[in-house]
């Protein structure tokens, strides 16, 4: 059977067709694609302030300084178009999920705080997603927000996926796409909502591989080229 409900569009990173990953100008470009919801990485600086970057190192001058080991200051001189949360839930304004990717547990502190004061301000639950790959981080989330969903992320291994689930009590699940295929895409869909997500190197235009799984049941897709879905 075919599945005609719309395929929701997560820009991964803020996408990086026009503009540089994870940065202010990627994720001006995600809005005016009218994204459902955009990916971002969180990490925390040495001096406690939520950063949005996906290594856990800045790479300049053949070197590479960990953003642990630097304050955030330091990390402008760096690179100076590096966004904090705050900056970037300030800037998306409402205008589309926030769906953050928790890459390591010293992040979860700050950013408890910082989402409990903007739910505070008037945001609400459903504006923010939580991902990560580690299940104590999505534990520890899910203590602090018990109204704010989970996405449980995995590389390759389904029953690993779905042993995590069903722990945290959530449906959804997002997977590398390099090992998803359409049969398993449609077995998974009966009982979860399942992201997929794209492979760093892009292997030559394959981004566009999950338009082809909506109607075996793929729930969203998370795309360096959002503006190819949307």
């Amino acid at each position: 059977m075919g599945n005609d409900r719309r395929l929701l569009v997560i820009a991964h990173r803020g996408g990086n067709t026009d503009a540089p990953e994870n940065t202010l100008a990627s994720f001006k470009s995600a809005i005016s694609h009218h994204v459902d919801g955009i990916e971002t990485d969180l990490r925390v600086t040495k001096d406690g302030v939520v950063v949005l970057h996906h290594d856990p190192t800045i790479n300049k001058h053949d070197k590479k300084y960990p953003i642990g080991q630097l304050t955030y200051e330091e990390i402008l001189r760096l690179q100076p178009d590096v966004v904090t949360l705050e900056q970037f839930i300030s800037f998306v304004d409402h205008r589309a999920q926030m769906m953050l990717e928790i890459k390591e547990m010293a992040a979860v502190p700050g950013t408890i705080k910082i989402v409990k004061r903007h739910l505070a301000d008037g945001y609400k639950p459903g504006e923010f997603i939580f991902a990560s790959f580690q299940f104590d981080v999505l534990k520890k989330l899910q203590l602090a927000f018990p109204n704010i969903e989970l996405i449980v992320l995995e590389k390759w291994s389904g029953l690993r996926a779905f042993r995590r689930a069903k722990a945290l009590r959530t449906p959804y699940l997002s997977m590398d796409q390099r090992f998803l295929w359409w049969g398993f895409v449609r077995l998974v869909s009966g009982r979860y909502r399942l992201f997929s997500y794209p492979f760093p190197n892009r292997f030559k235009g394959r981004h566009v591989r999950p338009a082809r799984w909506q109607i075996h049941g793929l729930h969203g897709v998370i795309t360096d080229k959002p503006a190819y879905f949307k």
